[in-house]
C-alpha cells in the first residue's frame, strides 16, 4: 500500500472514529474507494462473506456479486460516484451477495458518501435478511397453493351444480308439466315428484353454499334491509307449512318495527326461512312460533325466534352447528338433512354476525340472528309469478334454443307448444347456432352456457359484436347457478338469466313478455 494511501486511510480511520466503533456495528460494514476495492471491513463483514479476518480488504467488490450480475453491479456503481447519493437501510431491494464458498444470500443495503482526502469513498452497511426472503418465498408459495385450491375448489363446485341441477331441471320440468294435464286421480303423483325434486334442490343447494363459504368464493351484496318485513315475507311463504302443523305465529311485537340490517337481501332471506321452518317442524301441535321485537345491540340488531317445542337437551347445545347432526330429530318423520342450521350461521358470520341458541328439554329452543346495523331501511319487492300469458302479436314469435341435451330441449319444446304462439328452433352446438342466426330472423335466443364446441360466453360475445344479432334479446338458461357466472353473462349482453331447474310457468312468462315487446315492436303495419 503507497504512502498516499496509509495516509488517507489513517484520516478515514479518524474521521470513522477508528475501528472499534465498526467493530461494534450490528451490521456489516465495508469501506469502498472509487476503484471499487475494499478498504476497510469489519468482523461481521468478514463472517457474512465467510473470508478469514482481513480477508476483504484490498479485493474488489466485484468479487462477492454473483457472476451473473456483476454487469448491473458495474452500472449501479459508476451511477453513483457520478451523482452519489446516500440509501437508507430497510428498502429490501433483492441484492445478492455471493460468500466465498460459491453460495449466495440476501443482504439489505445501505449506502453514505464520504468525501476524504479529496477522494470519494462509499460506506456500505450489509444486513443478511435471507430468513426475510426465505419466509417471503414460502408465504408467496403457499399463498399461491391456496389460491390455486380455492380455485378447483370453485370450478368443482360450479361442475357439480351443472351436473346436479341439469337432471332435475328435466325431472321438475315435465313432471311440473304433466302435474297441469293430468287426471286429478295422478296429479298428487307428480306433485310428490316434484317436491322430492325442491327437497333434493334445496339439499344440493345448502352442501354447495356451505363450500362456497367455506372457499371464499360465496358473493353477497351487502344493503339495508328491514328486519320486520323480510321476516314478513317468510312468514307469508310458512304459513302453509304452520297450518299444516297447528302451529301459530305471533309477530305482534314487530309491528312498526323499523329497525335494518346491512346484509344481503337474498341471504338473510334464507336464514330467517331456516329458523322459522325449524321453530315449526320441531314444535308441538298446537304451539307458537313468537318473534321478539328486534333489539338494537350496539353496531348489531338482533331478532329471536322462540319455539314451545320439544327442547334440547344442555349436553347436545353445543353440536347444533356441525354438519348433518340432526340431534333427537334423527329418529323421527321430520324431515331435514342438519345442513340448514350450519349454513345459516356460517352466513351470518359471512355478514358480520352470528346465531345464538338456548333451549330448556321440554319447554321450547329460543333461536337469536344478530347482524350488523344499518341506518335506513330499503325494500325489494319479490317477482310475482303466473299462469302462461300469451302476448298480443300478429304473428308468432320464433326462438332459437342452443343446447346439446336432449331433454333439456324437449322439455323447453313441450311447455311452448303448450303455450302456443310460438315457433322453435333448436342447434346442438355454439357454431350451429351462429350459422342459423347469420342465415334465419329470430325474436329470442334461449341460450345454454355449457356447449360441447363453444362457451355460451362466446357464443354471446359474438352474438353481440354482429350488427345483425346485435339486438336479439339472448336468455340463458344454465344450471350455473354462481353469482359471478350471472354478473358475467348478464356484463356481456345477456337480457334475462334463469337458473336450471327453472318453474316452466316462470320460463314461458319471461320468454312471452320479451316475444311480446319484440314482435309487436318489428310488427308491420296492417296494409290500408
Amino acid at each position: 500500500m503507497d504512502e498516499l494511501a496509509e495516509r488517507d486511510l489513517a484520516e478515514l480511520a479518524g474521521v470513522l472514529n477508528g475501528r472499534l466503533v465498526l467493530e461494534a456495528m450490528p451490521d456489516g460494514v465495508l469501506v469502498v474507494d472509487d476503484a471499487g476495492l475494499v478498504r476497510v471491513a469489519n468482523s461481521r463483514a468478514e463472517e457474512l462473506v465467510g473470508v478469514a479476518p482481513r480477508g476483504l480488504a484490498g479485493r474488489p467488490v466485484e468479487d462477492f456479486i454473483p457472476e451473473r450480475l456483476r454487469s448491473i453491479h458495474r452500472g449501479h456503481v459508476q451511477r453513483f460516484f457520478a451523482q452519489p447519493a446516500s440509501r437508507s437501510m430497510g428498502a429490501l431491494r433483492e441484492i445478492l451477495l455471493m460468500r466465498a464458498d460459491g453460495s449466495e444470500c440476501h443482504v439489505d443495503v445501505s449506502l453514505a458518501h464520504v468525501r476524504v482526502a479529496q477522494r470519494d469513498w462509499v460506506v456500505v452497511s450489509l444486513r443478511d435478511v435471507s430468513d426475510y426472503y426465505r419466509l417471503r418465498a414460502e408465504a408467496q408459495h403457499a399463498h399461491q397453493v391456496a389460491e390455486a385450491a380455492s380455485e378447483e375448489k370453485s370450478r368443482f363446485l360450479t361442475r357439480m351444480s351443472h351436473e346436479l341441477r341439469t337432471p332435475l331441471h328435466a325431472m321438475m320440468g315435465f313432471a311440473q308439466l304433466l302435474e297441469m294435464e293430468s287426471a286429478p286421480h295422478q296429479r298428487d303423483a307428480f306433485l310428490q315428484i316434484r317436491q322430492a325434486g325442491r327437497h333434493l334442490l334445496e339439499l344440493i343447494g345448502e352442501v354447495l353454499d356451505i363450500a362456497r363459504v367455506e372457499s371464499g368464493s360465496l358473493g353477497l351484496s351487502t344493503e339495508s334491509v328491514q328486519v320486520s318485513e323480510l321476516l314478513g315475507e317468510v312468514l307469508d311463504l310458512l304459513q302453509p307449512i304452520a297450518s299444516e302443523r297447528g302451529v301459530r305465529f305471533d309477530a305482534r311485537s314487530l309491528d312498526g318495527d323499523s329497525a335494518s340490517v346491512a346484509a344481503d337481501r337474498q341471504r338473510t332471506r334464507q336464514i330467517l326461512i331456516n329458523l322459522v321452518s325449524n321453530a315449526v317442524k320441531y314444535n308441538r301441535v298446537g304451539g307458537v312460533v313468537t318473534f321478539t321485537r328486534a333489539t338494537i345491540e350496539g353496531p348489531g340488531v338482533r331478532l329471536d325466534v322462540a319455539d314451545t317445542g320439544v327442547g334440547i337437551a344442555e349436553a347436545d347445545l353445543s353440536r347444533l352447528f356441525q354438519p348433518f347432526e340432526r340431534l333427537a330429530a334423527a329418529g323421527t318423520d321430520v324431515e331435514g338433512t342438519g345442513v340448514g342450521l350450519v349454513l345459516s350461521q356460517q352466513l351470518a358470520e359471512a355478514m358480520g354476525g352470528r346465531i345464538d341458541a338456548s333451549s330448556r328439554l321440554g319447554e321450547g329452543s329460543v333461536f337469536s340472528l344478530t347482524l350488523p346495523r344499518a341506518t335506513r331501511a330499503v325494500s325489494t319487492p319479490l317477482p310475482s309469478r303466473g299462469e302462461f300469458v300469451h302476448p298480443r302479436v300478429s304473428r308468432r314469435a320464433r326462438l332459437l334454443y342452443i343446447e346439446d341435451n336432449p331433454s333439456n330441449v324437449q322439455l323447453i319444446h313441450d311447455a311452448l307448444e303448450r303455450a302456443t304462439n310460438w315457433e322453435i328452433a333448436h342447434a346442438a352446438t355454439g357454431a350451429d347456432g351462429l350459422a342459423r342466426l347469420r342465415a334465419e330472423s329470430f325474436d329470442v335466443v334461449l341460450l345454454d352456457i355449457h356447449l360441447p364446441d363453444l362457451e355460451g360466453a362466446d357464443v354471446l360475445a359474438t352474438l353481440r359484436a354482429d350488427p345483425a344479432t346485435r339486438e336479439v334479446p339472448i336468455m340463458i338458461l344454465s344450471a350455473d347457478a354462481s353469482s359471478a357466472q350471472i354478473e358475467r353473462m348478464r356484463a356481456l349482453g345477456a337480457t334475462s338469466y334463469l337458473t336450471k331447474p327453472v318453474d316452466v310457468v316462470e320460463l314461458v312468462g319471461r320468454l312471452e313478455e320479451i316475444a311480446g315487446r319484440v314482435v309487436d315492436l318489428g310488427r308491420e303495419s296492417p296494409p290500408e
